[in-house]
């Protein structure tokens, strides 16, 4: 009698087998499962490809950074090589500053009162120009293109007044035969070139970061 059952225990457990490996191979046939497998290979492809998106992204941002920031720098140097060589011009040649014979003072007046506006606008122009609400509107609406843009024209403009500043004060010096002007000017400008209008890399790096946080 047991050996009767036997045989038929055993065909029972390969029967109710063979119906779960069935069964398993539906569910995997399903079209939910398909369906689900195929929305999660979507979304994987879509991370992927925002992935490397954002670091073509980066690497665009990244060069654009250096390329700008190079021709900034390169136009400031030019600027500080002119004024320079103005100044070492006054102090070795200044013979070729004898002035006219009649020189009028009130346009030699006007001319020391523009450089010393011109001094004075550099400050607030570049204050304005830097304004962290303006930045970040900028960004916003131009996005990192708009804002290196930005920073490159105000260091050009403030560039070209520092340098205007030193060039009235040879045109003093040339027409009213005043030495102390040039030289003086020509300080002044070297001074704000220097300190207040060099772009500096980790400066813009800075305003960079702030307005990508904020």
């Amino acid at each position: 009698m047991l050996e009767n059952i036997a045989p038929a225990f055993v065909r029972q457990a390969v029967c109710a087998g063979k119906h779960v490996a069935c069964s398993i191979f539906q569910l995997l046939k399903s079209p939910k499962l398909n369906h689900n497998r195929a929305l999660k290979l979507q979304c994987a492809r879509r991370g992927s490809i925002r992935m490397v998106e954002a670091s073509s992204q980066i690497e665009t941002n990244g060069a654009n950074f250096d390329k700008r920031y190079r021709a900034t720098q390169i136009t400031v140097i030019s600027a500080i090589l002119v004024t320079t060589g103005i100044l070492i011009v006054s102090l070795t040649t200044p013979g070729i500053f004898s002035g006219t014979d009649s020189p009028d003072p009130t346009l030699a007046i006007a001319l020391r009162i523009s450089i010393a506006m011109f001094a004075i606008g550099i400050i607030v122009f570049r204050r304005v120009r830097l304004q962290p609400a303006r930045l970040r509107d900028i960004y916003g609406i131009q996005g990192m293109t708009g804002l290196l843009g930005s920073l490159q024209t105000t260091t050009v403009i403030l560039a070209a007044l520092c340098e205007a500043i030193a060039l009235m004060g040879f045109g003093l010096a040339y027409y009213a035969g005043d030495l102390l002007s040039v030289r003086f000017a020509s300080i002044i400008a070297l001074a704000l070139l220097a300190f207040y209008t060099y772009p500096r890399r980790p400066v813009w790096q800075r305003i960079v970061e702030y307005v990508q946080q904020t």
